[in-house]
């Protein structure tokens, strides 16, 4: 056992090594600067203790190889660091930091390793800093900061069973990175900047059952990235939202997922966003909703990029503003892709499907001046868009055989454009009840098979309508237009 206590002076300094069993060693600084305690511990059951208060330039440093080690180090006032290196089994590292210009380094390698760190600081402009690292099994790191800003947390994970647990708030311009190499690994960010900018959420995670879930609130110009590698993995995030009275801005959010099984998931509310979810793989799951925030959503941008079979992309935007733009590229069969955009102007939905068995849907209401292209290659693809508003405009172009186009439109100055190349295509088009200068066009190409027949229909209900149907090629191929 050791214990040093010092209180008073200006350059203080205490230094314990202990080599054995059951060693405990306890160091106690109060007032002064430039104190700095090192403890070096080599054995079993070791437990070292460091506790510093006043002063600005606090040091402590613990080194433990061994069993059952714990280190526990307390720190108040500025400039204070703390350096842990722990190799053995069940490790835990716990520090608590009070004002700015603090840091935590730590290296945990073994089994059953714990990293707890608290980081807080009121009035001050210097930021605080953790960087840890953890080999082994059983691993957990909890991280807090709040009350300065450019704060950054660096974790990195290699190992089973992992999770990290990371909070910023109450600051602007923090960074948290998050790095995890396993299986059944969780990571959780919150960041909450209270009206200020430029947080940035960074999880890279390479094994099996990985699960990432960021929440950046009441904040600007903020920035999360998720990237998944390995099996079964989960991304949620989640930005815009908390309690300040302005619309969050210039949020962007990313996800990247290469295996099987994944999901992912991008909620956003707000003006000027930008989404983005790129999966690679079978059986993928893909969801963007981007929602009103007060009374405004505008300019927001949402990307779905799927390569494989039996993927689904959900997007869905909805707010009273002008110009949300989506984007869906899939690759592969059996894919769906499904697109809302509710209210506004100029609204923009472009789908690009290969393959069989596609399906593609699209849901546009507003105001005025919305368009939705559709591009569909390959055998029994469908599409079914519907548009309620003036001056929407629909492209949808579909090239194999057995193809099925549908659109449906309500309102003044609509446009609607179906163009089918092959055999056995369909084509169904409606501008309903009410509607005025409609004008709808259908163009369907076959080769001249015996009984591969194209059908075209077009319906309207209005007044200065225009409709036209061209067939070439094929046998048997029927036309029909209706206008009241």
């Amino acid at each position: 056992t050791a214990t040093i206590a010092q209180s008073g002076g200006e350059r203080n300094w205490a230094g314990a090594g202990q080599q054995g069993n059951e060693n405990t060693a306890t160091t106690t600084q109060t007032g002064g600067e430039l104190n700095g305690a090192t403890t070096n511990q080599t054995g079993n059951e070791n437990t070292a203790t460091i506790a510093q208060s006043g002063g600005e330039w606090n040091l402590a440093g613990a080194s433990q190889n061994g069993d059952s080690n714990s280190v526990t180090t307390t720190q108040s006032g500025m400039w204070g660091s703390i350096d842990s290196t722990q190799r053995g089994y069940g490790n835990t590292v716990t520090s608590d930091q009070q004002e700015s210009g603090k840091s935590v380094t730590a290296m945990q390698i073994g089994d059953n390793n714990t990293l707890d760190t608290v980081q807080h600081a009121v009035n001050n402009g210097r930021s605080v800093t953790v960087d840890a690292r953890q080999e082994g099994n059983g691993n957990s790191a909890e991280t807090y900061q709040a009350f300065v800003s450019d704060n950054l947390i660096t974790l990195n994970q290699m190992g089973d069973d992992n999770t990290v647990a990371v909070s910023q708030q109450q600051s602007a311009g923090d960074v948290a990175d998050i790095t995890q190499e396993g299986n059944s690994n969780l990571a959780d960010v919150f960041q909450e900047t209270f009206g200020q900018n430029n947080a940035t959420a960074t999880v890279v995670t390479t094994g099996d059952n990985n699960t990432v879930d960021i929440d950046q609130i009441n904040t600007e110009s903020s920035r999360a990235t998720v990237d998944q590698t390995g099996d079964n993995n989960d991304s949620v995030i989640a930005q815009g939202w908390g309690i300040t009275p302005s619309p969050s801005t210039r949020l962007v959010a990313t996800t990247e997922q290469n295996g099987n099984g994944h999901n992912a998931s991008i909620t956003q509310g707000g003006i000027e966003n930008a989404a983005s979810i790129m999966q690679t793989g079978d059986d993928h799951i893909s969801k963007i909703r981007q929602d009103v925030y007060g009374n405004r959503n505008a300019n927001n941008v949402a990307n779905s990029i799927q390569t494989g079979s039996l993927n689904e992309s959900d997007i869905w935007q909805r707010g009273p503003s002008d110009q949300n733009t989506t984007n869906v590229t899939q690759g592969g069969s059996e894919n769906d892709a499904v697109v809302s955009q509710d209210g506004g102007n100029t609204s923009f939905a472009t789908i690009t499907q290969s393959d069989i068995g596609n399906y593609a849907n699209t849901w546009q209401w507003s105001a005025a001046a919305s368009d939705v292209t559709v591009d569909q290659s390959g055998l029994d693809n469908r599409v079914s868009s519907r548009q309620i508003g003036q001056r929407q405009t629909a492209e949808l172009t579909q090239s194999g055989f057995e193809g099925d186009a549908n659109n449906e439109q309500y309102g003044e100055d609509n446009a609607v454009t179906v163009t089918q190349s092959g055999e056995f295509n369909e084509s169904d088009i409606l501008q309903d009840r009410g509607s005025v200068f409609n004008v709808a066009s259908v163009t369907q190409e076959g080769i001249g098979l015996f009984g591969a027949i194209n059908q075209a229909t077009i319906n309207q209900f209005g007044s200065n309508d225009m409709a036209t149907i061209m067939q070439s090629g094929g046998s048997g191929n029927m036309a029909t237009i209706t206008q009241n």
